[in-house]
């Protein structure tokens, strides 16, 4: 998948088919850090350093009217779209209370997506790809995978935890079932992928990252079972295996168009 993306260009339209050389030093904002984990590095901000990445990343002269009422709200405790926070200028109590909610808000930021919960897998139906003034589930959507289909076009539950609640891990094998009645009913694909504590691909001796539905070798009753393990588990269960090498947390996601 690198390769290709490392192939791919884009131009501007009246230069397509052109020779085009894209202009020099136009990085809006050379400041920003480069070649970080996105996900460690907004965990690691400090309260000031968030409001500064936050002011700096605002559309400040293009607020949508939806958003006044939010606005209005620090607004009132002397924060504007037009005027950069400092907290070393507020009394304690101010300061305290916009450091407490850069806090609150990382919490809510780093959950699992999904408003409902159904057998530990978590999904959201709606408010997803079109947030209006859903501000949570929208910050929540891209920390996690920075932008989502719309609800009526994929649905993509996911899980942390096994059928005990205990967290996925690396170390332990998992079975996936679905039996012949409660195969996932869609009209494009379903298909089902690991990911590390980080949100990232996981290596794997099989380079496979997903499998699909359709693709996966049913059993005789017409169920499916998916393996989820580091270990080889026979020749005739590896086409339904994702099988990870690091020793680390999973995390698993179904996508259903």
């Amino acid at each position: 998948m690198i390769a290709i993306q490392n192939q791919m260009t884009a131009v501007p339209l009246s230069a397509h088919s052109t020779a085009y050389t894209p202009p020099q030093n136009t990085d809006p904002h050379p400041d920003w850090p480069k070649d970080r984990q996105v996900a460690q590095y907004i965990h690691n901000l400090t309260p000031q350093q968030y409001w500064d990445l936050y002011y700096s990343a605002l559309s400040h002269n293009e607020t949508r009217p939806d958003d006044k009422a939010l606005l209005d709200k620090p607004a009132g405790i002397g924060w504007t779209p037009d005027k950069k926070l400092d907290l070393t200028t507020l009394s304690d109590t101010e300061r305290t209370r916009w450091e407490q909610a850069w806090h609150k808000a990382l919490s809510q930021i780093e959950a699992v997506p999904g408003k409902n919960e159904v057998n530990g897998w978590k999904i959201t139906r709606s408010d997803i790809g079109d947030y209006g003034t859903d501000y949570a589930t929208r910050a929540m959507i891209a920390y996690a995978g920075l932008g989502a289909t719309l609800p009526q076009d994929a649905i993509h539950p996911s899980s942390t935890v096994d059928d005990k609640k205990t967290q996925l891990n690396a170390d332990s094998t998992y079975v996936l079932h679905f039996a012949a009645d409660q195969i996932p009913p869609v009209k494009g694909f379903w298909s089902l992928t690991m990911y590390d504590q980080r949100g990232f691909f996981v290596d794997n001796p099989l380079n496979r990252y997903a499998v699909r539905g359709e693709r996966l070798t049913k059993s005789s009753d017409g169920s499916v079972d998916i393996y989820v393990q580091r270990e080889n588990p026979g020749p005739e269960k590896e086409a339904n295996r994702l099988g990870p090498i690091r020793r680390s947390s999973t995390a698993a996601g179904i996508r259903r168009p």
